[in-house]
């Protein structure tokens, strides 16, 4: 359809409200028909908060959901949800405050939000990604580096994040709660903030990558990895697919689920994923509501269901912090001598990961009362034992599914106020055995506890042959 030389596109949906038409201006993406059993995800259902006492609440719909010419106009009862009082509200107009940072003003090739809270943890890992990848300068491609935060649950920007924006310069504040169900709104409104404020170049595409401040981007190999990639209509990221969709343990269906799906749409996990701009373009001005997702990696995939897009798997990127050799993206680096031994091989040119433990080394970390356990390749038995230390849990040093052992022995930090070497109570233990596994206690170790009321656990490595 062409009306007064723009163009137009026609959306027909059938919801459980029955036939929804919208007209507006498209993307650069468009539908196509594999969405038959999600199509009502873009009708009227509205993102819902929760207030302080957890009671369930629609909120802000006009104010922070603005619309523009030609992205058409809310339904009525969203309308009628920014008329009520909000038990949230938002005090201030983010635009109008000078210390958020803009996004540069050459065109640039990448744009990296980096979701962030408030909270004295990830005010750390802000400082530290800003001291190593985070300080990075391309020589041919613009690369803007950005953190995303938003307002605390009375609509103001926290005195301590005013401040650090103000002297930090590259804070983006989101006109959003700074809550974690709130994340998927927040990587929203990072998105409409691209499209709004990033300078492009219309004859070179524009990535845009989400990640966490826990997770540890090589920069120089990510650049590298764009020039293989299409130019638009762009999802990319390690993919979740047939992510279960269907009923709990208490039978009980995901809130989010208002459609009864057994899987979910695929999706990127969350740690890090990128998009190009026309893609942001649907965040950011969406042809019809979207629906709020507690999980903002699978709203993703929701919101992208049924849009021409190239769904690209990417394989060097670790979600669950393995760390190896080829790696772009190692999720959960949250103790900061992680990171900066991370940054300083990669400044050397060396493999991001050290000189990693071989095969016939099996290691192991695990909490106390938790199980221990060395696994020697087939074939082989333990032969000596490397290392092995009971000590104090150190701040940050989370027992997470994925190997804690990918550094090798530069990855192995202990307390020294707060350590017990058992390296010949473990070769007791394990000694000629081809599997080995015990419960990490003073008990089983024959010591006393070097610090009671704490919290501790077990590191060790063996060799095998």
């Amino acid at each position: 359809m062409v009306t007064m030389g723009r163009l137009f596109f026609l959306v027909v949906a059938f919801g459980a409200g029955g036939l929804v038409v919208f007209l507006g201006q498209p993307s650069d993406v468009v539908l196509n028909d594999r969405n038959a059993q999600y199509q009502d995800a873009f009708h009227a259902q509205h993102r819902k908060f929760r207030a302080v006492d957890g009671t369930p609440h629609d909120s802000l719909a006009a104010e922070v959901w603005p619309t523009q010419p030609g992205h058409g106009e809310l339904p009525a009862a969203d309308k009628d949800y920014g008329q009520q009082k909000p038990p949230l509200p938002i005090k201030v107009q983010i635009q109008q405050l000078p210390y958020s940072a803009d996004c540069g003003n050459k065109p640039n090739t990448l744009v990296i939000g980096i979701l962030a809270s408030p909270s004295s943890r990830s005010g750390r890992s802000r400082e530290t990604i800003r001291q190593t990848w985070g300080n990075f300068r391309a020589n041919d491609m613009t690369v803007t580096i950005r953190f995303l935060l938003a307002l605390d649950v009375a609509g103001n920007v926290p005195d301590h994040i005013a401040r650090e924006a103000e002297l930090k310069g590259d804070v983006v504040l989101l006109e959003t709660h700074d809550l974690y169900a709130n994340l998927g709104e927040k990587v929203r409104l990072f998105f409409k903030w691209a499209v709004d404020f990033c300078p492009i170049d219309p004859t070179r595409p524009t990535y845009i990558l989400k990640t966490d401040d826990d997770s540890f981007i090589h920069i120089d190999e990510l650049l590298l990895e764009l020039k293989s990639l299409p130019k638009s209509s762009l999802l990319y990221g390690r993919m979740m697919k047939k992510m279960p969709g269907g009923k709990n343990k208490r039978g009980k269906w995901d809130p989010d689920n208002r459609h009864f799906l057994q899987t979910w749409p695929m999706y990127p996990s969350g740690a890090a994923y990128m998009i190009t701009m026309d893609v942001a373009r649907l965040f950011g001005y969406p042809p019809l509501p979207l629906e709020h997702h507690k999980n903002e990696d699978r709203r993703v995939g929701v919101v992208l269901f049924g849009f021409n897009i190239s769904y690209i798997d990417a394989p060097r990127f670790y979600p669950w912090g393995h760390c190896q050799a080829d790696a772009i993206m190692i999720h959960y680096n949250r103790r900061p001598e992680m990171v900066h031994r991370r940054f300083k091989r990669v400044l050397q040119g060396a493999s991001v990961c050290g000189k990693q433990f071989t095969a016939t080394q099996p290691c192991s970390r695990a909490a106390e009362r938790a199980k221990a356990q060395f696994t020697c390749p087939k074939g082989t038995r333990i032969e000596r034992v490397l290392n092995a230390t009971y000590s104090r849990q150190l701040a940050e040093q989370d027992h997470a599914r994925y190997p804690w052992c990918g550094e090798g022995f530069e990855g192995i930090e202990i307390d020294p106020e707060c350590a017990v070497d058992v390296r010949d109570q473990v070769t007791k233990l394990c000694m000629g055995k081809s599997d080995c596994d015990f419960q990490v206690s003073p008990h089983i170790f024959s010591v006393e506890d070097p610090c009671p009321r704490n919290q501790k656990h077990f590191q060790g490595v063996v060799s095998c042959a």
